[in-house]
């Protein structure tokens, strides 16, 4: 397996890539989202192994975006690559190779030697099955009622209370996930990378699975 590239060589492979006739023409309304809110800041699984992607069917569009406005400036941050993992997906990513549709996914500016695969995969096992009755706090009864809003809303993201996140910074988002950028073109348990400004707001696009593991475009 190759080495993964470093985070700058993955957002120059993304623009090239954005920039290119290799970008699928099918997705132009994602190209100039992407290319928009990329270049901008770039200055610069399915719940455990082989189970059921959490289906959410109703996951649409809601405008106006919850993330951040014009006036605020950490629109204006550099975006850096970011591991995330499905917590709620569209179905017809999982079945339709090529969709283009939201889904949930969670994911850690500061990722630790704690974070491993495995504390990932237990991590959106506890958010799968989180019952209100175990609640303990505002915080936490506030995160459960904000994951279970099935609105999708552009670039929306929250940070988890840290009691249920074993004390690590760890954020939910929406996002457009991309089948082309799949691996097969559909969902298929594995994580995968996003191009996210870091903090409380800001933009987050899905990038291909070859950018981020440093791979040569398929043909």
């Amino acid at each position: 397996m190759l080495p993964r590239p470093s985070d700058e060589k993955i957002v120059e492979r993304y623009l090239e890539y954005l920039s290119s006739r290799k970008f699928n023409p099918g997705v132009e309304e994602a190209r100039r989202y992407a290319l928009r809110t990329c270049l901008r800041h770039a200055r610069l699984r399915d719940v455990g192994r082989g189970g059921a992607v959490r289906r959410l069917p109703r996951l649409e569009s809601a405008d106006p975006p919850e993330a951040a406005t014009e006036g605020d400036d950490r629109r204006r941050e550099s975006g850096s690559p970011i591991k995330t993992y499905p917590v709620m997906v569209n179905t017809l990513l999982t079945r339709k190779p090529g969709t283009i549709a939201p889904g949930l996914v969670i994911g850690s500016f500061k990722p630790r030697v704690a974070q491993d695969e495995e504390y990932w995969i237990d991590l959106l096992a506890k958010l799968t099955f989180l019952d209100p009755n175990s609640m303990e706090t505002a915080e936490e009864r506030g995160a459960l009622a904000w994951m279970q809003d099935e609105r999708y809303v552009e670039s929306r993201r929250l940070r988890l209370p840290r009691s249920l996140t074993g004390g690590h910074e760890v954020y939910a988002f929406h996002v457009k996930l991309l089948g082309d950028y799949f691996r097969g073109g559909i969902v298929d348990g594995e994580d995968f990378h996003c191009m996210a400004v870091p903090g409380e707001v800001g933009a987050i696009q899905h990038i291909p699975w070859w950018i981020a593991e440093g791979q040569s475009t398929p043909a």
